[in-house]
């Protein structure tokens, strides 16, 4: 279901001028990501690897202490899925993270189908009204992995517009999550965004 993906673990590599960001499996060796494509998403491994999650409602009540404790560094937080699920979690997630000492971004499930300025203000909204983002957060992330059974040029107009909105109320960038799938239709539209790219089967 939409915006119900388990836990992922995910490793950021530092290359230059391009930071990619591989999902990897819980069973994976230690410190090894395996891409879809690319020599960027096939390994990261050694020093240049960092541990982070992404986390929702469907993982109920997270301990960021044990997470912290157990290697997590960084933690991305879903604010809402759309303008009309609001996640449950992200208040007691936001704050949270912060206070264990894990690195902290929000991501929203993008809806093509709705209006892209609600679903970005409802994302800055539960920011500010949670303390914000501050010195250190993450940018904010387009979940980008539906049509909503929307024209490919409405999803590639309607991301661009909620991307463009969060860019000018936060003065940061945001990161584009994505997947092979979505190639189809969004193209080579985010060229200028950090791409954060899903790799669901990873082994």
């Amino acid at each position: 279901g939409a915006g119900m993906r388990t836990p992922a673990l995910v490793c950021v590599l530092s290359l230059p001028l391009v930071v990619a960001v591989a999902a990897c499996s819980s069973s994976s060796p230690e410190g090894e990501c395996v891409g879809a494509s690319g020599d960027a998403l096939k390994v990261c491994a050694g020093p240049t690897t960092v541990k982070g999650i992404d986390v929702s409602v469907y993982q109920g009540t997270v301990n960021w202490s044990q997470a912290k404790g157990a290697g997590v560094q960084f933690a991305f937080v879903r604010v809402s899925d759309g303008k009309n699920s609001l996640d449950t979690q992200f208040a007691n997630n936001w704050k949270n993270t912060k206070t264990a000492g894990v690195i902290r971004g929000t991501y929203q499930f993008f809806r093509p189908s709705q209006d892209p300025i609600v679903q970005a203000d409802l994302l800055l909204s539960q920011l500010s009204k949670n303390g914000g983002m501050q010195p250190g957060d993450l940018p904010p992330v387009l979940d980008l992995e539906s049509t909503d059974s929307q024209p490919a040029a409405t999803v590639v107009a309607r991301a661009k517009q909620w991307l463009a909105h969060v860019e000018a109320a936060l003065g940061v960038r945001p990161i584009v999550y994505t997947a092979a799938f979505m190639s189809s239709t969004i193209g080579n539209n985010f060229s200028g965004y950090t791409l954060w790219v899903a790799n669901y089967g990873t082994t």
